[in-house]
């Protein structure tokens, strides 16, 4: 779907950052390839913000067990390299203490390892994860902050939609 300048433009500089960010990840998912490599089809920025939009999404709904549950070692590696190019320090570092429940800290890439990991964590691991939770949870400026990261990046935004590139 092809959105004008002006539209793309007022999203990015004069609307709310929730509905901003919301209504950006809407247009460049319609071209998402969901296959391997992940998020193909999206340009860095979109890529980096869409995967800060999952890992918060997921941990808001059911906490940092649902998003290793549901997304797997492969998409916290590139959820935490995502955060740190965003400069986002803060859901970085909750998300890599999450990850030390698991052994060496690292997310393993198959579901069922994942679920046998968050099965076996002991009550204290489950409480770092809960803390965890509670700190993303309270963090209130996110939808801003990734506003403020597509603004910077805003050549790269929704170039096939604006009729930038071929396709």
């Amino acid at each position: 779907m092809k959105i004008s300048e002006s539209y793309f433009k007022d999203l990015l500089f004069r609307t709310e950052a929730l509905d901003a960010v919301s209504k950006l990840d809407c247009y460049w998912c319609t071209h998402l390839d969901r296959g391997e490599p992940i998020l193909l089809g999206l340009s860095e920025p979109e890529r980096h913000v869409h995967l800060c939009l999952i890992y918060t999404g997921e941990v808001g709904n059911g906490g940092h067990s649902q998003f290793f549950l549901n997304r797997g070692g492969d998409c916290t590696e590139r959820t935490l390299i995502a955060l740190q190019a965003m400069g986002f320090s803060d859901l970085h570092g909750c998300l890599e203490r999450a990850c030390r429940v698991f052994t060496n800290g690292t997310v393993p890439r198959d579901f069922e390892e994942v679920e046998r990991a968050i099965d076996g964590c002991s009550d204290e691991q489950l409480n770092r994860l809960r803390s965890m939770d509670q700190e993303v949870w309270s963090m209130r400026d996110i939808d801003e902050r990734l506003l403020a990261y597509l603004r910077l990046h805003e050549d790269e935004i929704l170039r096939r939609e604006r009729g930038l590139t071929d396709g």
